[in-house]
Formats: C-alpha cells, structure tokens, sequence
C-alpha cells in the first residue's frame, strides 16, 4: 500500500503540470526517476505527465491521483502548475519484525484466544485483510482460510505467493486453522484476504499500500455482499510524517464504512513519541508488543498513539515453504490484536468496527502507569474477555492459587497454609462468593483462607459464583510433609602444627554446611566431652598439643537433632632445618665505554646446617659504598649466585653487598646477616 499521509510524496509527483511548462526532459534527466504520488485538483492529465517523460504505475479509484515516476527536473516543473492539487514522494515502506528464530509457540494463550475457541468461536465468517508480503498462498496450516490473494506490489500481479515469510506469518497468527498440526491462530475460522503490497525483493511503498485500501473500501460496494473487508491488518510503516496529505482521509474513508484498521507502533525502541504511521492516525489502532512475562518489549515504539498492547516477542507462527518460524517485532503483535477483533466480530454480528474498538480498550488488562499510557495504551488485549455476546453472563474463572508444599517446622503434625482466591475473576461482572472444600468438608468462605492442615497431602476446591449466579471451580494440592532430621557436618578433620612452639594452635572449626532439608538450623553447639567450646556456626578456639574428638550438635526449627564428630590434632612444634651463608666473595670489573666503568660482583655462598650446598635458594641483598641497587637470585647447583652491582665511572672507594634475606621451601634463614666489601 502507499501512504497516503507518509510515504506518497513520491507518488504524486507525476500528476499535473500546466501545458505552458511541460517539457520534454533531456536523456540525461529520464535516467534519475523520482517515485512520487501526484494529485489533481480535478481530474488526471496522463498526456501532461507523458509529456514530462512520466511513467504512470497506478491510477487511484478514490480520488483524481496516480502514482508514477517522473525525473526530478519534471516534478520542479510540475509543481507549478495550477492543475496539481499535490506532489508527494512515494515513501518506502517496511515490515516490523524484529528478528526471526525457531523457537516457541506462547501468544495465542496468553491473551486467552484458545479459551475463546473452547466457547465455540473462532472467527467464521470474518473477513481479514492482511496487506504484506503475500502468502504462502498452499501452507497446510492457511491453505483452507484463503479466499482471496493478489499482488498489488509493483506493477501488480494476481501472484500474492510470499518469497519473504514475514506476511505469511502474519497471516498465521491471524487465522491459522485449529487442527493438530503446526500452530493455531487467534481466529482459525475467519477468511483471510491476502494483500501483497511488497515486491519479491522486499521493497515496498505507501502507494501500493493505497491501491490495496481502496480495493478493500470497494468491496463494500460491489455486487458480492460477502467478501466485505472488515478488519485490516497493516503490519508495515514509514518513520516519515509528511507525505500525501490525502492518506489519512483515505484511512477516515474505511473507518466510516465500516473497517476496522490495525497497524504496528514500530520497532524504534522507548524513544519519545516514534509510533510510526499509518499506526500513528487516530482510526488506526496502533499495537505495542509485550514478552512472555506481559513487559513492554524493549523494541516497542511508544508515544500517546499506542491503543492496545499485544504478544510480540518470539512467537511461533507458519512461514513460506510450508515451514514454521519464530519472529519478533510489532509485526507479530498487530496480527494478534486483528485476531482478537474477528472473534468480537464472529461473537456478536452485526457490531460495528465502533464498537469492537471500545470492546478493545475496555476489557484489555491494564499494564504500567494506571490507564491508558504511553507504552501499552489500554493495556494487554484479552481474547477471552472480549470476544464474548453482548448481554450474555460470562462465567466467572476460579483461581485457588498454586499447589503447595510445605514442611512441619515445629514437628507437631500440623502446619498453618494460607490459600488464596483472590485472583479469581469475572470477566463481565464480579464474584460475590467463595467456598473451599475437601471432599464435603467446608473450609471457609472467604476469598483468603488460613486453616491448619495436618501431615499429608489434600486437595482443596475453590468454587465462585458471580453476580449472574454462574459458578466456576479450581482445585489447589496442599502437601504438608513430616519435619526431617537436619544433617549436622563438622567439616572435615585436621591436623596443624605447633607453630610457635607453644604447646597450642588456634583452629576453626566450619559447621556451615549442616543443613536442614526441610526447614533451617537454629542453634550449634561444639564439644569435647561435657565440655562446651561454643556455640556458633563457624567457632575458632584453642587446641592443645594433642588428638582432640570434637562434637557439633545441630538442631532445626522443628526441634529435630543431628551430631557429627570432626578430629583436631596438634602435633609438637619440629625444628626447621637452616640456611646459613657460608661466604661472600667479593670481586671487580673494570670496563671502558665512554671512559673507565667498574662494577663489584658479590659471589654468595649458601649451605645448609651440615654444610651442604643448597641449590635455588633465593638471595636478595643490597648494595652500598660507591652504587646503592638491590639485586637478587637462584643459587646454582653449587650453592652460589654471582651478583653484580651497577658501574660506576672512574670508581674510587668500596664496593658494599649485604644479605638482606634468603629463603628456601621450609628452610629458615639463620638471619646471621653477611657482608661483603672490596675497594677500588
């Protein structure tokens, strides 16, 4: 379709110029041509555009306009002339999805759809235009809802097959049959008039979009009362808002006569005010696109055109060849909503596109800010509350709340539940009455029931009644277990060392791991015999030299106990073996540069207590006297590390090294700090 308010600009710019500046335009200026969508003032002047080099593509029914394509220099010439009511570009148009994955099939019962099938409507005798990509035209899952297809894409075709899969999946989420393949639509009865208005390539534009709306308003008006179009599903649009001045009267055409128009808000993300058009006008319902969780999708346009809310994240639906996809995007939202509005439509015939539209709004479920705002309009559109009969008393729903289990924290056999109803709901009217039951046993009569219940597992039935005396029950499983035995751990045993040769080491001892499997750990206690060491989690205390059997005791919520033993052994404090430096061999260098350079080398010898040599011993000592560097290293395999020190120019004094540390595995140092010194 073409925009007429966005995307027609290119359109018109072919109609009218006054034969006093038609020109013939060069060679050069037929090659660039404009796509514009021109209208006259009274009637179309195809000789006046011919003569500008204009090529026509389509000549509108509703109004004195053509979409054609004219060099640039010819629509500055057309412009001026006074039989030209408009020119305007034919504005691109796109599909609103927001990527395509196979994965999940959750929209059609979120709004309540399958609920509304189980009623017995499903959307017969409705006919839905869906302007798109086309139709895989012989899908199982669409090929018996198909009444009508045809390409207005272009310069038009009667093939209307899909080679994109966007508009096939539209049309699935709209009427996909209820059978047992596949996945279902919103309304699997309805008729579905399929609409290309993209080329094969994916290209689109609002004056495609105009000649498939005006074929859906003459439908009104031809001889066949039965193929009236009376829901439009657009999930397309411009960011533009300038174009055809004349496409939103043409939307007010189609509103006046009766249809109903849907359009996708866009993808543009929580920006101020980017509801895209044709979506952004007031007799279109612009659709927003909520997750699984029934969040504003993050892709979700916003601004105060948003009317209703709709599923658009991941949902499953059919796509070209015969296949199934999964996609994401206001696209895949704005078909649930048209869905929605056949089954009110097949549930009440006869109401008008009016009506349906504050049915829409009415029973949607409020999201964010109380009321109608600028992220879900109304709120989330509900299938089931809406696409009920007029007059008619809609049987309440019970909700009891989900199943539950619980434990006996105090091991008496009984434990306190609170079940609640308050979820339950009438979708036209309100619940005047609860009762729970076990069996033939009353429980209460209140919408939030506390009651003890005994170890064990019970089935409890909530039953409602509404103010129109229908009822409706759920059930809810209460369990209810005996208290279990905590397990106590101590961690595991350990084995320290005297240290510092006091004849005692500080341990800690980790309890946290106990655990209760049916409740929690309220108190710990730590023993050696009657001896109480503490009585926390996690306790540090002092053990002797010794083997000590340490006993942790828990106990639960439910007064149930549980011990574990853990071993604390301290062994006597053991001499470590030594280091010692057995010598300090010092030495100089002397190099010429950029003049005469000496340098001292340290050679350190390392042994053990019994005068061994010890190999990779680290070394680290400082210099003093003529260089002030530190340096360090591994002894080599004869106990020695050779250290240099940094030159010094035209040295004269001494050449210091000290031991400042030397370590080795569990070796410790004798701390006999060694020097070494040579003068130059």
């Amino acid at each position: 379709m073409k925009n007429f308010s966005i995307a027609i600009v290119a359109m018109i710019l072919l109609s009218f110029l006054s034969p006093v500046v038609a020109m013939q335009p060069k060679d050069d200026e037929v090659s660039v041509m404009t796509p514009v969508i021109i209208e006259f003032n009274d009637k179309v002047d195809k000789k006046l555009l011919e003569n500008n080099g204009g090529k026509i593509k389509i000549e509108y029914k509703l109004r004195p306009a053509v979409a054609a394509s004219l060099p640039p220099k010819a629509i500055e010439n057309l412009r001026k002339n006074p039989n030209i009511k408009s020119i305007v570009t034919d504005i691109e148009i796109h599909t609103m999805e927001y990527g395509t994955s196979y994965f999940s099939d959750w929209g059609i019962k979120q709004i309540g759809a399958d609920k509304v099938h189980n009623n017995g409507i499903k959307g017969e005798t409705i006919n839905v235009a869906i302007l798109d990509t086309g139709a895989d035209l012989d899908h199982p899952d669409l090929v018996s809802n198909i009444v009508y297809s045809y390409d207005f894409s272009g310069f038009n075709d009667p093939d209307a097959s899909d080679r994109n899969g966007h508009g096939t999946h539209v049309a699935g989420t709209v009427g996909a049959l209820l059978n047992s393949n596949g996945v279902v639509g919103v309304a699997p009865d309805v008729n579905l008039y399929i609409l290309k208005v993209f080329t094969d390539s994916g290209r689109g534009s609002y004056s495609d979009v105009i000649e498939a709306l005006e074929w859906c308003y003459l439908t009104h008006g031809d001889s066949n009362s039965n193929n009236d179009i009376q829901i439009v599903s657009m999930s397309l649009g411009s960011e533009y808002a300038d174009g055809d001045p004349d496409f939103e009267d043409l939307v007010d055409t189609l509103y006046d006569v009766g249809i109903l128009l849907v359009g996708a808000a866009g993808n543009s993300g929580s920006a101020n005010d980017n509801v895209i058009y044709p979506a952004r006008y007031e007799n279109v319902i612009a659709v927003a696109a909520t997750d699984i969780n029934n969040y504003k999708a993050s892709f979700s346009s916003t601004g105060p055109a948003v009317e209703i809310s709709a599923p658009g994240v991941l949902i499953r639906s059919t796509y070209k060849n015969d296949r199934y996809a999964t996609m994401s995007g206001t696209s895949m939202a704005t078909p649930h909503l048209a869905g929605t509005a056949a089954l009110v439509m097949a549930a009440n015939p006869g109401i008008s596109n009016v009506e349906v539209r504050q049915i829409l709004r009415d029973t949607a479920d409020d999201r964010g800010e109380p009321g109608r705002d600028t992220s879900y309009g109304f709120g989330l559109v509900d299938a089931y509350e809406a696409a009920v009969p007029i007059g008619t008393n809609q049987p309440p729903v019970a909700d009891a709340g989900a199943d539950q289990t619980i434990n006996d924290a105090d091991d008496n056999n009984i434990e306190t539940v609170t079940l609640d109803g308050s979820a339950s709901d009438d979708p036209d009217g309100s619940i005047v009455s609860y009762e729970w039951k076990i069996g033939d046993n009353v429980l209460g009569d209140t919408g939030i029931l506390t009651y003890d219940f005994t170890v064990g597992v019970h089935t409890v039935t909530l039953t409602v009644q509404d103010d129109g005396e229908a009822t409706s029950s759920d059930n809810v499983i209460v369990t209810v277990n005996a208290n279990q035995i905590p397990v106590a751990d101590a961690g595991a045993d350990q084995t320290v060392n005297d240290a510092d040769d006091n004849g005692m080491e500080t341990v800690t001892l980790d309890g946290s791991a106990s655990d209760d499997p049916d409740g929690s750990i309220v108190s710990y206690e730590w023993k050696i015999g009657d001896n109480v060491l503490g009585d926390t989690g996690i306790l540090t205390y002092d053990f002797t030299v010794g083997v000590h059997t340490v006993t942790l005791t828990v106990q639960d919520d439910g007064e149930a106990t549980s011990s574990d033993d853990v071993i604390v052994t301290v062994n006597e404090a053991t001499a470590s073996p030594t280091l010692h430096i057995a010598s300090i061999d010092m030495s100089t260098e002397r190099i010429k540069l950029n003049g005469w350079y000496t340098y001292a080398t340290a050679t350190v010898y390392i042994v053990n207590a019994s005068g061994y040599p010890i190999e990779g011993a680290a070394v680290s000592g400082d210099w003093s006297g003529l260089t002030s560097d530190t340096d360090s290293g591994p002894t080599d395999s004869h106990g020695k590390i050779a250290l240099d020190s940094d030159l010094v120019k035209n040295a004269v004094g001494t050449f210091t090294f000290t031991v400042t540390e030397v370590t080795y595995g569990e070796f410790k140092w004798d701390g006999v700090q060694e020097s070494g010194d040579i003068t130059v």
